[in-house]
């Protein structure tokens, strides 16, 4: 079930099941962190991105994150489109978040 109603009774889900401390989560999450860009054009002293090889920053593959709304779209509410990397120096970060949109999943950056 997916809206407002939803969104809230899954919440209320996975939260008695922390309460109860379960081993088995009764729920898909709610939301997706994913990282399309891991490239970062600052150096800031506490983060762990700077200290990464060239050879591991790189941009996600369009096929991929298809892919990866294509499966999510039926539970999650939104996706998180940053980690440590910055979003927007993806070349085609408009065209993930329209095709997030259009699959009815909310962006964040």
């Amino acid at each position: 079930m997916k809206g407002k109603t939803g969104y809230y009774l899954r919440l209320a889900r996975l939260y008695r099941s922390y309460r109860r401390r379960d081993a088995v989560v009764p729920a898909p999450p709610l939301r997706l962190w994913v990282e399309i860009s891991s490239r970062c054009n600052l150096r800031c002293a506490v983060c762990p991105n700077k200290d990464l090889a060239a050879d591991q920053k790189g941009d996600m593959e369009w096929s991929l994150f298809q892919k990866v709304i294509d499966q999510g779209r039926t539970f999650a509410f939104e996706i998180n489109l940053h980690h440590r990397g910055e979003t927007l120096l993806h070349p085609q970060a408009g065209r993930f978040i329209r095709y997030a949109s259009q699959a009815g999943v909310f962006s964040r950056l």
